[in-house]
């Protein structure tokens, strides 16, 4: 048994991003292998200083109010080091943790100085820094990887990360590959039709689930639904996040509003249910960064036995293989995303080739068997 504190830069049960979900996902599969495990987080506006969601506690001592993004840029090395490593201390010293690793999460290196923080508050304490992806902001480069060295030990979650930060500095035996996790309890092949349900005729689905930002590149899938005739639907499960304004105006502006469904944020049980539904699942990123790697959001759609187009980035290529467990779109191409969704739709034998390894593929990241790696990691640090 292991006293373990996972640390992101911020914790909401009622968001339903990658981010808090791998988070919450990985505290409760160490804890039911017999750690106590806690998250602590800083404490937004709003947020309860302590609660328990699903059995694992949540600590949020230090208070962290929101600032203008010109602030929340100048102050990104406070709120992401400084606050977040008082948080740690508060809550050990405050409820009596004992904690014995402080695993960091984040997708900029230098927050990995966090731990160089928490050794000095915190006696005999041991650091591990989890990346899980390339953050957008320029304290977030990977030019700043040599602060990794400052944790015990460093999880990647894709052999492109680990080459990465070890070009940038950080020493390779500290480095050690964990994929992310899904809970495949969830997600997994549906046992019966839901299109009636949701609304659905004969037409073939083409899905997205997720935020409307930018760099989803979901305003590439709205111009490429230009290339379809009215057998085919394209459905938008928005989580609430980004401009959703701008991406309706886009599909009025190009006339292809009858070829849309918009659904707003469900939960999970009824997204299994919707994902269900689709013939094709579409993630047309025009950026992967400040993108948990891999995403999530494809993970739980080859789970659920779809097949799935994305962008072809090379963070995504060392983890699936074109026209085996994804198929590929060049990135904000929205004629070329067409091709590949009707590829998709046209050709059954591509269709069911992809739909083959989907499920073997997913099963890569099943938060049980993550979990067990983490929990080894621990022991032996």
């Amino acid at each position: 048994m292991t006293r373990i504190a996972l640390v992101p830069l911020s914790y909401d049960a009622k968001k339903y991003e990658a981010f808090n979900i791998t988070t919450f996902l990985l505290a409760k599969e160490l804890k039911s292998l017999g750690n106590e495990v806690y998250i602590i987080t800083r404490r937004n506006p709003g947020q309860k200083k302590e609660e328990t969601v699903d059995g694992v506690r949540v600590f949020r001592p230090v208070y962290s109010p929101r600032f203008s993004n010109i602030f929340d840029f100048l102050l990104f090395p406070v709120t992401q080091l400084f606050v977040q490593a008082y948080a740690v201390y508060k809550a050990n010293k405050k409820y009596n943790l004992k904690l014995e690793v402080v695993n960091s999460i984040s997708s900029a290196p230098i927050v990995a100085l966090r731990s160089f923080i928490v050794k000095r508050l915190i006696k005999n304490i041991k650091t591990v820094h989890t990346l899980k992806g390339i953050s957008m902001l320029p304290f977030g480069s990977m030019k700043y990887s040599r602060f990794l060295n400052f944790s015990d030990k460093v999880v990647v979650q894709t052999e492109f990360l680990k080459k990465k930060v070890i070009e940038n500095g950080c020493r390779k035996e500290k480095v050690k590959v964990i994929d992310t996790l899904i809970d495949l309890s969830k997600f997994k092949p549906a046992k019966k039709d839901f299109r009636k349900k949701y609304g659905f005729g004969k037409e073939k689905i083409v899905m997205y689930y997720g935020h409307l930002k930018p760099i989803k590149g979901v305003d590439y899938l709205i111009r490429a639904s230009q290339f379809f005739g009215k057998n085919v639907k394209f459905v938008i499960v928005w989580s609430g996040a980004g401009d959703f304004q701008y991406h309706m105006n886009l599909i009025n502006v190009l006339g292809v509003s009858e070829k849309f469904k918009i659904i707003p944020s469900q939960p999970v049980e009824n997204l299994v249910e919707l994902i269900s539904c689709a013939d094709v699942l579409v993630f047309p990123y025009s950026s992967v960064k400040s993108t948990e790697m891999p995403p999530s959001s494809v993970l739980e759609s080859l789970a659920c036995r779809k097949p799935v187009v994305t962008s072809d980035f090379p963070e995504l290529k060392v983890v699936f293989t074109d026209k085996k467990d994804v198929l590929y779109s060049k990135p904000r191409d929205a004629k070329d995303l067409s091709e590949k969704i009707n590829l998709v739709l046209s050709d059954k034998k591509q269709a069911e080739k992809l739909m083959k390894n989907s499920v073997s593929k997913a099963k890569q990241f099943d938060a049980k068997q993550v979990a067990k790696k983490y929990s080894e990691l621990y022991k032996y640090l």
